[in-house]
């Protein structure tokens, strides 16, 4: 490790089981990984998550694995002493079998900035603007129409732009 680095973490997991199907003889996988690290003025993380189902047909019948993945890549630099700026941006999709799963599927991209003021040790205090970009209409809008037959509201955009205000404390030992 260089002069300047507090900690540098590499740490895999995962979950292998059986999904129900087939007699519980249809597994699934879950993989994840993450590296994080830490120097004087600028921390870094990387999250990727993985899972993999190998036992699915696909929309045409035929054998096909199911595989989705997310990733996550997060910066916060320490611009003085209560103060710091983070970005963080994530990624999920899968390939064409879980896109063909429906409506709902597809790919999502979000994109994180963070302004936050710790004034004591306990408490932080954040301001997030943060998008989100889909590649299917998920969010809804003022304008969103009704579905006829059901008498729910139906997505009709594919972003959405949100400001967040957060207080974080804590209490106790």
């Amino acid at each position: 490790l260089r002069e300047g680095t507090r900690d540098v973490g590499l740490f895999f997991g995962g979950n292998h089981a059986a999904s129900g199907l087939n007699g519980n003889r249809d597994w699934v996988n879950f993989f994840d990984v993450v590296l994080a690290m830490g120097f004087d003025w600028f921390h870094f993380v990387f999250n990727g998550d993985y899972y993999l189902d190998g036992n699915n047909t696909n929309a045409a019948g035929e054998k096909a694995s199911d595989f989705q993945y997310g990733h996550s890549l997060a910066l916060i630099f320490d611009v003085a002493d209560h103060w710091s700026i983070g970005a963080r941006g994530e990624h999920l999709s899968g390939n064409e079998l879980f896109r063909e799963g429906g409506p709902d599927f597809g790919g999502l991209a979000t994109g994180t900035l963070t302004l936050r003021y710790m004034p004591v040790e306990y408490l932080v205090i954040s301001l997030e603007g943060r998008g989100e970009w889909s590649t299917r209409d998920i969010y809804y809008s003022r304008s969103a129409i009704t579905d006829t037959t059901t008498g729910e509201l139906v997505p009709n955009k594919g972003h959405n732009y949100a400001a967040i205000l957060g207080f974080t404390a804590h209490i106790g030992n």
